[in-house]
């Protein structure tokens, strides 16, 4: 599987979509969710635990803002428990389950606390999200609220 972030759209398995997007759209192209959905904080979670994948969906207008993938084990209850195999790519930048700290903050990423465990730029009008646990790279997370990425 490849995931790609280009001009503005959101491309998994080759079938492009925008973010936000309804949830019915992420249903089409990842197929049904594999973990009943979670409700938190006012979201739907939900996961697609072999594609190592997740989203929170509004509770009231089911439009996904947020897109999760998993690269490796991570201490969240909503992480799925099979992770993403593949690359994430994002403006070009490549990200993968071996990626380094190092290589994160050359791309431009800031760190968010001392421990340089949660790393985030932004994306046109996305938010990206990078979060480490004992340096290895756990997830990154898209979030976009805008009408278009």
């Amino acid at each position: 599987m490849k995931n790609e972030i280009v001009n503005g759209r959101i491309s998994l398995n080759g079938a492009s979509l925008p973010l936000p997007c309804q949830q019915g759209s992420l249903v089409n192209i990842l197929g049904e969710q594999s973990l009943a959905p979670l409700l938190a904080l006012g979201n739907i979670l939900c996961v697609w635990d072999a594609l190592g994948i997740y989203a929170r969906v509004g509770v009231f207008n089911l439009t996904a803002t947020s897109l999760g993938i998993a690269f490796n084990p991570y201490n969240a209850e909503f992480i799925p428990t099979s992770f993403f195999q593949g690359h994430l790519i994002i403006d070009g930048f490549s990200y993968h389950s071996k990626l380094s700290r190092d290589a994160i903050q050359s791309a431009g990423y800031s760190a968010d606390d001392d421990g340089k465990d949660f790393w985030s730029c932004e994306s046109g009008s996305a938010s990206l999200q990078v979060i480490f646990e004992d340096n290895v790279l756990r997830c990154v997370e898209i979030e976009n609220y805008g009408e278009d990425l």
